[in-house]
């Protein structure tokens, strides 16, 4: 937070710090410590990022980004698009910097963020990848609680230089906490986060926060939506709020089936959708209770949709595991939480709880998904931190008169 010198009088100050503490999620009493308040007296030449610029959604003809400044300052974003024209935006003096440009041709080659406050500048940039053949993105999940894993994981997925990355959710430990969305998340993972747009799914971590959609800007008008749908090549790719209701004659069911049908009418060849609760899991067995209704919910309206429409995968997280299951109907299931606090075994009863499992991970992981170049074939790897396979899955694309997918052998 900042101060305003124009709020301070000669002679003594008093500040009166205000908190409450929210423990609704139960558990042990808490032990409480005054909270730790540091005073800096910050000069002009003291300007900087507090959060690096993070990219948010994009796409050929648009781009969004956000970054906060340690005072308020005024920002500009110039993004160069691939056929070279220069495209501006600068937005009023505040901590908090959101932007998006439309208007580009054929997506973004490069950009720079520069933050003013009266004599002095500083600037950051970024620039894209070479495309290279086909299409590639990676499903993560999960990276909170090891900030060390997390940079791993992050780092490793900057070097194989996908053209986006989807994060499952379980952002941080606590989304309400201010303090680690920088710790354990965004700082970690600068190199990934500045360079790949990062698209979004709320985990129960981050339920109800706003944070997550102000910095990490989904494809939706305002950037804030928790339900959101891009088609993106030959690929139409999903986000659900899972913590919403998608019970079946709601609202939320209605948005989803509308999608999938704008899919099919478009002949669009893979569809993916990312949601937070894995509608079966071999882990987790007191998590799954708690979240029976979402599970349900999956179970018996988001996979019958899916299957309905020939989609390929439900990409799922919240499991601090990467699992594959094949439940009947030719839809896959991909749950991946091991970006940071991997480790979640199998329960005693996996085999009731999941009888669809086909692959099971226990450790740090990422899952590579690559589209060939003609459109035809998608290969998912799941990738462990020693670099090894651990596990692959490969979906032929909708034909036109395809009612179930069929898999490859």
């Amino acid at each position: 937070s900042g101060i305003s010198a124009k709020a301070v009088h000669p002679g003594k100050n008093r500040i009166t710090l205000a908190y409450a503490v929210d423990n609704s999620r139960g558990g042990k009493p808490l032990n409480l410590d005054v909270p730790q308040v540091s005073l800096l007296g910050l000069l002009e030449h003291h300007l900087a990022f507090s959060t690096h610029p993070i990219l948010g959604a994009t796409g050929e003809k648009f781009l969004t980004l956000a970054c906060r400044t340690n005072m308020a300052a005024k920002v500009t974003l110039t993004v160069t698009d691939s056929k070279g024209k220069q495209h501006r935006k600068s937005g009023a003096a505040g901590l908090v910097h959101r932007f998006r440009i439309d208007g580009l041709a054929g997506g973004w080659k490069q950009y720079t963020v520069q933050a003013e406050r009266g004599p002095y500048r500083i600037m950051l940039g970024g620039a894209a990848g070479q495309p290279g053949k086909g299409f590639r993105f990676v499903a993560l999940g999960a990276s909170c609680a090891a900030p060390e894993q997390w940079k791993r994981t992050a780092d490793a997925v900057a070097g194989v230089g996908p053209r986006l990355v989807l994060h499952t959710g379980d952002f941080v430990t606590d989304g309400r906490s201010e303090s680690q969305w920088e710790q354990q998340c965004l700082a970690p993972a600068r190199n990934l986060l500045s360079g790949i747009p990062t698209y979004a799914v709320p985990g129960d971590q981050e339920t109800g926060v706003p944070f997550v959609f102000e910095m990490l800007q989904t494809p939706t008008p305002g950037g804030r939506g928790g339900n959101w749908a891009q088609t993106i090549g030959s690929m139409l790719l999903i986000g659900i709020d899972a913590a919403a209701d998608f019970c079946a004659d709601g609202k939320n069911a209605a948005w989803l089936e509308k999608q999938l049908k704008a899919a099919q009418a478009a002949k669009t060849k893979f569809i993916f959708l990312a949601g937070h609760y894995p509608p079966w899991s071999s882990s987790g067995g007191e998590q799954i209770a708690r979240d029976a209704r979402r599970a349900r919910q999956a179970r018996e309206v988001i996979m019958p949709l899916l299957k309905e429409y020939g989609a390929a995968a439900m990409i799922a997280g919240h499991d601090r595991c990467y699992e594959r299951s094949e439940p009947p109907g030719g839809v896959t299931l991909i749950t991946t939480g091991g970006a940071g606090a991997a480790g979640g075994a199998k329960g005693a009863d996996a085999a009731r709880r999941n009888p669809y499992s086909k692959a099971f991970h226990a450790g740090g992981h990422f899952c590579m998904f690559h589209i060939s170049g003609d459109g035809e074939l998608c290969t998912m790897r799941a990738v462990g931190m020693d670099g090894k396979v651990v596990d692959t899955k490969s979906w032929r694309s909708l034909g036109r008169s395809a009612v179930i997918r069929r898999p490859v052998k």
